[in-house]
């Protein structure tokens, strides 16, 4: 038995351990809960005799680690659940002189259910993410894959698109090449039966004769425009530095007899230089002045402007402006279209291919063309140049 003096003694101490350690390892391999009234007699013993709460607890610290030594590593945590009741069971008769056993008992209980809720709850949202992570990864994976199809699928579209534009542009330059030769054999036979038989034909077979030239010459112009449309589909050219001020002058050369001869004038402001195919850009301006020379109003010399305005926000428009007739706001969805004709031939000839052809080129570079224009009034013609291609 344990003395009940006051004094504690260092034997007792070592008694008290003694007595603790078995109190613990008996209600550890017991299933009967009544075993933890040896606990209860132990802490009031202890209590009795002053025994301070933390030798109590260094005593349970002692008794613990000799358990645990001799228990297997699946047995340690179902020990430990138990030492802890033990504990608590010891603790409580200090606690009872204080605040009250069972108040003291039930709070430390609430604390310890509350505690492995939260510890319950976090493994849970733990878990819970780790799912979602792993669903995300599967839709990542999932998308990832469908994009690589649907790139892959892309890339095979292009490819097709190139190859077809190519044998469009083949095929559009052979017919209008094989057509040429035998358009040019007719014009010249027909011009061979004028001279020769003009004079014995009546006037009506005359008339026709003419007719049959004029329509002729327009076959030839309609080819000749087809041809310069087939270059400029599917072009591979490395675009290289093209001095548009230049290009420019050399178009001007090239419609100096026709300004001359309606009394025109081309004026060539500073113009930028452009990283572009030379031939396609060519062929576009080209377009503009003859269409803004074709396009003029009665009585009015043709006056054309070139120039460049830089916008706000950095980008870069080359502008080409002319004093002609203008074109109508319900017509202009219309004339940038193949073969689209807004008046007769034998009011303003052409073959309806010239504004296509300036689409066209622009489209290759990436450009984007807008017009404004007023009928009576002339019409603008904006070309937005992208910044990568001002060098």
């Amino acid at each position: 038995m344990i003395n009940s003096a006051d004094e504690i003694t260092e034997t007792e101490i070592s008694d008290f351990g003694a007595f603790y350690s078995g109190a613990l390892r008996k209600y550890l391999v017991s299933q009967d809960e009544d075993v933890l009234d040896s606990a209860h007699l132990f802490s009031r013993s202890a209590l009795g005799k002053r025994l301070t709460f933390s030798e109590l607890a260094s005593l349970h610290h002692r008794a613990c680690v000799a358990v645990l030594e001799t228990v297997s590593a699946a047995e340690t945590r179902q020990m430990v659940a138990r030492m802890e009741v033990f504990f608590l069971e010891v603790a409580a008769v200090y606690d009872m002189a204080l605040k009250g056993y069972r108040q003291n008992l039930e709070q430390l209980h609430r604390e310890i259910e509350e505690r492995r809720k939260a510890e319950q709850e976090l493994r849970n949202v733990t878990v819970e993410l780790a799912h979602q992570r792993d669903q995300l990864d599967d839709q990542v994976r999932a998308r990832t894959q469908e994009l690589e199809v649907q790139s892959n699928k892309l890339r095979r579209q292009n490819a097709r698109l190139v190859q077809t534009n190519l044998e469009q542009s083949d095929f559009t330059y052979a017919i209008s090449h094989d057509l040429k030769s035998p358009n040019n054999t007719i014009r010249m036979i027909l011009q061979i039966l004028a001279q020769d038989y003009g004079s014995s034909l009546d006037e009506e077979a005359r008339s026709l004769l003419t007719a049959a030239l004029e329509t002729a010459d327009r076959m030839i112009k309609i080819i000749e425009d087809v041809l310069k449309y087939s270059q400029t589909l599917g072009d591979e050219t490395q675009h290289e530095t093209v001095s548009l001020a230049k290009t420019l002058q050399s178009i001007a050369e090239d419609t100096k007899a026709d300004l001359l001869s309606n009394k025109g004038q081309l004026d060539l402001a500073d113009l930028p230089d452009l990283i572009c195919s030379p031939m396609q850009v060519r062929i576009m301006f080209q377009n503009f002045i003859s269409n803004a020379i074709k396009f003029r109003r009665d009585g009015v010399a043709p006056r054309i402007e070139v120039f460049t305005e830089v916008q706000e926000e950095g980008g870069t428009d080359i502008v080409v402006r002319d004093n002609g007739i203008g074109i109508a706001e319900e017509h202009k969805a219309r004339i940038f279209g193949l073969f689209q004709r807004l008046h007769t031939y034998d009011v303003y000839p052409g073959s309806g291919l010239g504004l296509a052809l300036c689409q066209r080129v622009a489209s290759n570079h990436g450009w984007n063309i807008s017009i404004t224009s007023k009928p009576g009034l002339g019409s603008s013609f904006r070309i937005s140049i992208n910044p990568e291609q001002l060098p």
